[in-house]
Formats: structure tokens, C-alpha cells, sequence
């Protein structure tokens, strides 16, 4: 599996995630600083074909979505054991009927909020969502 995202891990090691062979989950994996792997997770997918990844204080957040479609799902992990604590579908620019359309989201982080950012055919969008729960803190668009 070549990952299609890694992110550093604060022991030195990394985490990474890609889309299985055959599309169906994501592997999301916590490799040591040896190339151990400390864990590995697989998330199932929903049509996604894209991985955005990102570790803030003792989380690991992972971004699912399709790079030709609208929307796109978050899922938050326990750093240290690949637990889920929570997925939440950001609300983005909501749905869209189109033909052709392009699809990227980005995440990053503050203390106790995850920065989902989305750019999309019908839009763009920046939502945050509480660390711990997943709960919708801000949502703002742009044309």
C-alpha cells in the first residue's frame, strides 16, 4: 500500500492513510520511528476515493471524500490506539446536482477544534468542529 497521505507522529514515527485495493476502506496506520506498526484502523468507505489526513494533541482526524463528488465525512482517532471517537459529515456547501464536478478538503487544527476547509465545484467551505466531540462549532462559505 503506497499511502496517500502521512502526517508526523510525535514519537517520531508517522501515521498514514490510503484507500485499500478495491476502494472499500481506508487503512489509516500509526508506524513507530523503527517502521513498526504501534496500529492500524480500516475505515469503510462510502464512495470515497480521497484521504486527507491530520494529528493534532492526541488525535489523529481523517478526511474521506471523493475528489468528483460534493460532501466529504471526518473521523477522529485516539492517537495512541486507533480507537474511533467520532465521525461527523461536515456540512460543506450541501448538495449539488451537476455532471462534472471537482472535490478537495484539507484539515488542520488549534487547540480543541479540528479546521475542516473544502474547495469545491460549487464552492468553498470552512468548518470547525469541537476536538472532542465532533460537534459542529463554525460553518462559512464562499462562492
Amino acid at each position: 500500500m503506497d499511502p496517500a497521505a502521512v502526517v508526523p507522529a510525535p514519537d517520531g514515527g508517522v501515521f498514514t492513510a490510503a484507500v485499500a485495493e478495491g476502494g472499500h476502506r481506508v487503512d489509516v496506520r500509526r508506524m513507530s520511528s523503527t517502521g513498526a506498526e504501534v496500529w492500524a484502523r480500516g475505515l469503510p468507505t462510502e464512495a470515497e476515493n480521497v484521504v486527507a489526513l491530520h494529528h493534532g494533541e492526541d488525535r489523529v482526524y481523517a478526511a474521506l471524500y471523493a475528489d468528483g463528488a460534493t460532501g466529504s465525512r471526518v473521523v477522529a482517532l485516539d492517537a495512541d490506539t486507533g480507537e474511533p471517537l467520532w465521525e461527523r459529515r461536515p456540512e460543506g456547501v450541501g448538495a449539488v446536482g451537476h455532471s462534472k464536478y471537482s472535490n478537495s478538503v484539507e484539515l488542520s487544527s488549534r487547540p480543541g477544534v479540528v479546521v475542516v476547509s473544502g474547495r469545491e465545484s460549487a464552492g468553498e467551505f470552512r468548518e470547525e468542529l469541537d476536538a472532542a466531540t465532533g460537534r459542529p462549532v463554525s460553518h462559512e462559505m464562499r462562492s
